[in-house]
């Protein structure tokens, strides 16, 4: 069975970036949809704190993860996988991910960066786990 995660902490960091979000659910989601335009979009991928951020967040969810050691890669789930900025330290420490985004201009990114892992467009505030 595949290890999943949620390495969303990076939500945290945008209300430094920006405007806080609206308040509500899925408040952040609208407020992603209109402030994460291309041009933002890519000023977050080429900025040298966002990228050194990203790298010790994804690094210290991997140790929180404590995966076994056994050579085998994990498949993770990277929700607000933004440009893939994570999921390039996932890739780095031999793992597959799958990276979900709101954001059109974002995964636009993500693909002109040639991220490795998968990614989809969603909005994980409208989707359902039974």
């Amino acid at each position: 069975m595949a290890a999943i995660t949620c390495l969303a902490c990076a939500e945290g960091l945008e209300g430094a970036v920006a405007p806080a979000p609206t308040a509500g659910r899925g408040g952040v989601h609208r407020w992603r949809r209109a402030f994460y335009n291309e041009s933002e979009a890519r000023k977050y991928t080429t900025s040298s704190r966002i990228i050194e951020i990203q790298v010790r967040i994804s690094e210290r969810a991997l140790e929180l993860l404590a995966l076994p050691d056994d050579g085998v890669p994990k498949m993770l789930l990277d929700i607000g996988c933004s440009s893939g900025l994570s999921g390039e330290t996932l890739t780095e420490h031999g793992h597959h991910w799958i990276g979900c985004d709101i954001s059109q201009s974002m995964l636009d990114v993500a693909l002109e960066r040639e991220t490795e892992g998968d990614l989809l467009l969603a909005d994980m505030s409208e989707v359902s786990v039974n």
